[in-house]
């Protein structure tokens, strides 16, 4: 029903670079293969250059390796993230308008 969901390198990188400047180099991570899923999100990627990143919401007292998937109806997640959320779409808006996060961007966390 949806076309693969495929990243712009650039936006990808732009993303990997704003978010570790929020977050520090050790909370953003890059996976070594692609997912083979689709998502209605490509649907935006065919008409307007984007990135598909994740935001770990995996409570620290599970494997997020074989926690379920957000989709399972078996799936908890951490709410505490909510913040660091907030701070990253805040970042990625200024960093698009400004070119760059700013120092008065702070994650919640941290």
């Amino acid at each position: 029903m949806y076309p693969v969901t495929v990243n712009d390198i650039g936006e990808a990188a732009r993303f990997q670079r704003v978010a570790g400047a929020l977050f520090g180099a050790d909370r953003v991570t890059t996976f070594p293969t692609p997912l083979p899923g689709s998502e209605d999100f490509s649907q935006v990627l065919r008409r307007v250059p984007g990135a598909m990143a994740f935001l770990g919401a995996c409570p620290k007292d599970r494997d997020p390796a074989t926690a379920p998937y957000n989709h399972s109806p078996a799936a908890v997640h951490d709410d505490g993230v909510v913040g660091d959320g907030a701070a990253l779409l805040a970042a990625m808006a200024l960093d698009r308008l400004t070119g760059a996060p700013g120092p008065h961007v702070r994650s919640p966390s941290g």
